[in-house]
């Protein structure tokens, strides 16, 4: 028996780089895990600094980040990762049990953030926003690369 290996096409996905800056240990492991079992290889923060460091030494795909955290919060870190030339380009969703209502929601259009997720998490929300924001990075990336 012949195989012709031309005619198999293989679809190869791009594994994506997630840092996830969370300090509750529950809400970091479910976290993890909803996007680990995505097929996302993950990195894990426990404080606003220590995300930033990562953020400039991974460059992930998809940040996704509490507000409230110790050592520079979610909105400051959003702030320096917009306005940073190599990550600027870095989609962000935010998430956050305290921060909610219309005044919140008018900072969070002024961020440019990608996505904000209320907690606690809606699994399938976070799976659905995580493959919309992916999806539209991947292809915009094509895009600028073709050209």
């Amino acid at each position: 028996m012949r195989v012709n290996f031309n005619k198999i096409k293989i679809r190869v996905r791009k594994l994506s780089k997630v840092l996830i800056i969370e300090d509750d240990r529950v809400s970091l492991a479910i976290l993890h895990k909803i996007l680990k079992d995505m097929g996302h290889t993950t990195y894990l923060a426990k404080t606003g600094e220590e995300g930033w460091n990562l953020c400039l030494s991974v460059e992930p795909d998809l940040v996704v980040a509490d507000i409230l955290l110790p050592q520079g919060d979610g909105l400051t870190l959003t702030q320096r990762i917009k306005s940073h030339p190599q990550l600027k380009n870095i989609p962000i969703i935010l998430i956050s049990g305290v921060y909610k209502g219309s005044a919140f929601q008018a900072d969070v259009k002024n961020l440019a953030i990608e996505a904000y997720l209320p907690k606690p998490i809606d699994h399938q929300k976070l799976k659905k926003e995580v493959k919309r924001i992916l999806i539209k990075n991947n292809s915009d990336e094509k895009a600028n690369h073709s050209g």
